[in-house]
């Protein structure tokens, strides 16, 4: 049998390319935080896709070379832009759309219920789910009345790519809907 490590860096590896399966012709990629470079090298291998991930650590640059084995060098891909920059500061900066974002609860300096607040407040219809190893029921309750599409518990992550595929439908039925208003009212003006 393979080591407990081996095994969880394997399925953190897989989810990594669930966003890219679900939403192949998705060309723009943000990935907030570098980490192991997985999920970064796991996007950047679909060839029409460009890359973007902010790291707020420059150093994190270098922490992810030992793990080109697994990560795929995304450092060293054509297609990868990296941003040294936070979090919060990037995606209030960058107008995206992105088809997916998953946050987890806990990031250096920032929260996941954070993003959430920000998202919801520039209006973007994006579908957006909270996953952590440490988020309470009323924490998890509070995200969904406050716009977030799910949350998932990292314990739970078998339940990610359908609350993915659920979140990503959601969302493109309240843009139809939103469009569909505006057009009504528009037509009304006339």
């Amino acid at each position: 049998a393979a080591e407990p490590n081996l095994v969880t860096a394997r399925m953190i590896l897989g989810l990594a390319y669930l966003p890219r399966f679900l939403r192949p012709r998705a060309k723009d990629v943000l990935v907030i935080g570098l980490g192991s470079g997985a999920t970064t090298g796991a996007a950047a291998l679909f060839p029409q896709a460009r890359v973007t991930c902010c790291e707020i650590e420059r150093k994190v640059l270098e922490a992810v070379v030992p793990f080109g084995d697994v990560n795929h060098r995304p450092l060293e891909a054509p297609n990868v832009a990296v941003v040294i920059d936070d979090g919060r500061s990037f995606v209030q900066g960058h107008p995206g759309p992105w088809d997916l974002i998953l946050s987890d609860y806990n990031l250096p300096g920032f929260s996941g219920l954070q993003a959430l607040d920000m998202l919801r407040a520039s209006g973007r219809l994006w579908p957006f789910i909270l996953v952590s190893g440490e988020i309470g029921e009323d924490t998890a309750v509070e995200a969904m009345r406050n716009g977030a599409s799910d949350y998932l518990l990292k314990n739970n992550l078998a339940r990610l790519a359908p609350a993915m595929e659920h979140a990503i439908e959601a969302a493109e039925a309240r843009r139809a809907r939103a469009a569909a208003d505006e057009e009504l009212q528009a037509s009304r003006q006339r």
